[in-house]
């Protein structure tokens, strides 16, 4: 077993303000997170039941010789993997030819059911995804009512959301969710639940 990836962010950053004109206000907190790694094991399990995008185009066509017919298998279903040449020596460990693979095959169901989910045994590191991020954490939007009058001091209607947006390279539901809750068994995404999204409209009266 090897480190395949840090959970940690390299740094985090809050941009927060309000902006008011008049009798409105504008507040705003857009939380940044650069850095970490997720394993998203919803995504590597969805790929042995067939059920992820990627494997909407898993058609692949042979030759009568038994070969993969590339004229009519989708080239998005051929993959050159990165890596060399290798094999074996009497005692199990890798030797390496130093000449790079140039062997195509096919993603087809056998490769998603194997090499290519958690269910088939496929190395984890295929799982890893980063996790950075731009989330527009909370905003409000307020409008102070002109109410003058000796009961009433103030009064303001304002609504607010909380998770409205989310910019992150992470293809899983939500880069912030963890399998095992608030622990130190982080960067864990096995179906897990989102982080809510939220509306909040109030009127608040200062007597």
């Amino acid at each position: 077993m090897v480190p395949i990836g840090n959970v940690n962010p390299d740094w985090t950053a809050n941009v927060t303000n309000t902006l008011t004109y008049k009798s409105i206000s504008l507040s705003f907190l857009w939380d940044i997170k650069s850095g970490g790694k997720m394993y998203n094991g919803t995504h590597f399990a969805m790929n042995y039941f067939g059920t992820s995008k990627e494997t909407e185009n898993r058609e692949v066509y042979y030759t009568a010789q038994g070969t993969i017919d590339f004229a009519k298998t989708p080239a998005e279903n051929i993959v050159v993997f990165d890596g060399v040449y290798g094999h074996l020596d009497a005692s199990g460990n890798p030797i390496s030819s130093n000449k790079n693979n140039v062997t195509p095959v096919v993603l087809d169901q056998a490769w998603y059911q194997g090499m290519g989910s958690n269910f088939g045994g496929g190395p984890s590191v295929a799982a890893i995804e980063r996790t950075d991020w731009v989330r527009l954490r909370d905003i409000t939007l307020s409008y102070d009512l002109p109410i003058k009058n000796k009961v009433i001091k103030s009064a303001q209607i304002y609504a607010t959301g909380k998770n409205l947006l989310l910019f992150t390279p992470y293809s899983g539901i939500d880069p912030e969710t963890n399998l095992e809750g608030a622990t130190n068994g982080q960067g864990m995404d096995y179906f897990n639940n989102p982080g809510t999204k939220s509306y909040l409209f109030g009127l608040k009266i200062t007597f």
